[in-house]
């Protein structure tokens, strides 16, 4: 709850402004499973957790950013600004001025 009232405290500034940012998001667990030949109760697949961790650059007003983050859930664990080039900006005005949230390779 802290760090959210933190990034709400940090986007209140300009909330008209184009911006993009980088965010680092928490590790999350997500359920997957695994195929095993020694086929076991489950009937070979081993039910397990794959750990996944996403970057994640948003183009978007700091209003938009900042509905995102409430809406989302997502767990920020860093974030820095990026500087907007026109292809952000052409991929802002191709989504109808809508947030753009584009997943970061790692």
């Amino acid at each position: 709850m802290v760090s959210c009232l933190k990034y709400q405290k940090k986007m209140n500034n300009q909330e008209d402004q184009l911006v993009a940012e980088d965010w680092w998001l928490k590790p999350s667990l997500l359920p997957s499973q695994v195929w095993s030949y020694d086929k076991g109760v489950n009937g070979g697949y081993i039910a397990d957790f794959a750990m996944i961790s996403k970057d994640i650059r948003l183009i978007g007003t700091q209003q938009q950013l900042l509905e995102y983050f409430r809406e989302s859930g997502v767990e920020i664990k860093d974030s820095w600004k990026v500087e907007l080039t026109d292809d952000h900006k052409k991929l802002y005005e191709r989504n109808n001025k809508k947030i753009v949230i584009i997943r970061l390779l790692s």
